[in-house]
């Protein structure tokens, strides 16, 4: 497979096997760069589905 270089092909390629779920009740998780991919994920989704999803983020950053 080609590598994935930005978070929009990142999405492209995982939001086929999302919305084919949207019939049932979901949670999504990621983090650190999973939760960018999560996020602009489920914001396309909202845009393209009539259904209203639900969406809450968390972030979390360690300085050491």
């Amino acid at each position: 497979e080609p590598l994935l270089e930005d978070v929009e092909a990142i999405v492209d390629h995982v939001y086929p096997s999302l919305s084919e779920l949207l019939d049932k009740p979901f949670a999504v998780f990621g983090n650190c760069l999973g939760a960018i991919v999560m996020y602009e994920a489920v914001r396309r989704l909202r845009a393209d589905s009539l259904r209203r999803l639900r969406f809450s983020a968390r972030a979390c950053c360690f300085i050491i």
